[in-house]
């Protein structure tokens, strides 16, 4: 998997990143590019509503990017006429409408219109739209075709982000084609859609279609990726697709001495998740690691135009040796006298956090020779 540099945070998108889809996007709004050109295509486009219904939509106003009083029944049609032919304040709303009104007349037809445009308030919305279509969505579903699309090539990242979040109401995991496209967006250039990517396919680890090409990604990210919070998620990905793997065990072990704490975090609680007992050898090293364990990547604008962040957090408490508590504790939980992290309160937070460190050397101090060695399962080769 190769990726691009996650300097590149402008939101646009490489030459590379758009010949991917065009095949898709050719199937899927090749016939919107007919019909805007004028030429006619049997059953495509929404037709002009009766005059009545069409005065009632032209007489609701916008209020807040929405419009204010809307009746399914009475503006379906008209709706979804608006949301494809009117200025992007007016289609904005009429596609956070159509959200609502998921039995409207052309309804589908207005949502991937709005979604083959490049203006980032009327894509987002017609995403909304879509995303409360995508639940019950078929994989032969021109509307899940059409979002697909907009994740990989959309101008915007705002919009990019937000159709990573319309597709996960969609059982992408288990579709073998939907998850590969989850899986190319993966080498978008901004760093909030892979780490996001990163994070739905964790959630979903257990069903992916696909597994190895999401394992070499995150294997890949973990040792190469300029940007902490994906490093860390990668870790994450990694542990749960291959929780045996000594490869896979050996890397994770390597980024306890990432030189960012939110990494550091997310190892410990990899390695916790793969069941690497041995791994507490070198744990134990990080319970004077104080560090807070949060990564905040740049904002950026979303489609509404309220700027968003990706927050990454290494643990409850935020700290890098709180992560390594919680996962020494879960690796000795099945030995007869496993670590216990004791219980920490807010209020006295340092203090309990100096006795947990004290507990968890005298503990390892106690049961060291109980723990199998370092190497002692780092056969195989990458």
């Amino acid at each position: 998997m190769l990726y691009a540099s996650p300097g590149r945070t402008n939101g646009a998108v490489p030459r590379g990143h758009h010949i991917v889809g065009i095949g898709v996007g050719c199937l899927v709004m090749g016939p919107w590019l007919l019909a805007c050109a004028g030429v006619a295509v049997p059953g495509i486009g929404v037709p002009t509503p009766e005059a009545d219904v069409l005065a009632a939509v032209e007489g609701l106003e916008v209020v807040d990017g929405s419009f204010a009083e809307v009746d399914c029944d009475a503006h379906g049609p008209g709706l979804a006429y608006v949301a494809t032919v009117e200025d992007p304040a007016r289609a904005r709303a009429a596609l956070l409408a159509l959200a609502t009104c998921l039995e409207a007349a052309h309804r589908s037809e207005a949502v991937m219109a709005g979604l083959a445009r490049e203006e980032p308030e009327v894509a987002g919305a017609a995403l909304a739209a879509a995303a409360e279509s995508l639940a019950e969505a078929s994989a032969e579903d021109p509307l899940l075709s059409a979002v697909a699309v907009t994740l990989v090539e959309h101008p915007d990242k705002g919009v990019r982000y937000e159709a990573v979040e319309a597709l996960d109401r969609y059982p992408w995991s288990a579709d073998p084609a939907m998850s590969a496209r989850m899986h190319e967006a993966v080498r978008d250039p901004a760093p909030p859609v892979v780490s996001e990517l990163l994070h739905r396919a964790h959630a979903r680890a257990a069903g992916l279609a696909e597994p190895l090409g999401w394992l070499a990604t995150a294997r890949f990210a973990m040792q190469a990726h300029l940007d902490p919070g994906i490093r860390g998620r990668a870790a994450l990905l990694a542990a749960r697709l291959a929780p045996d793997s000594p490869q896979v065990r050996r890397q994770l072990r390597s980024l306890l001495t990432d030189k960012h704490p939110y990494t550091r975090a997310a190892a410990a609680t990899a390695l916790a998740d793969c069941g690497d007992l041995a791994s507490v050898h070198l744990l134990v090293e990080l319970l004077d690691d104080k560090e807070i364990s949060t990564w905040k990547m740049l904002p950026f604008q979303g489609s509404d135009g309220v700027m968003r962040r990706q927050v990454h957090k290494g643990s409850h408490f935020e700290r890098v040796n709180d992560a390594v508590f919680r996962a020494i504790e879960e690796l000795t939980s099945g030995m007869d006298d496993g670590y216990s992290y004791r219980s920490v309160s807010l209020k006295y937070l340092e203090l309990d956090l100096i006795s947990a460190r004290r507990d968890a050397l005298k503990w390892y101090d106690d049961h060291r020779d109980a723990l199998p060695p370092l190497g002692a399962d780092e056969g195989g080769t990458d």
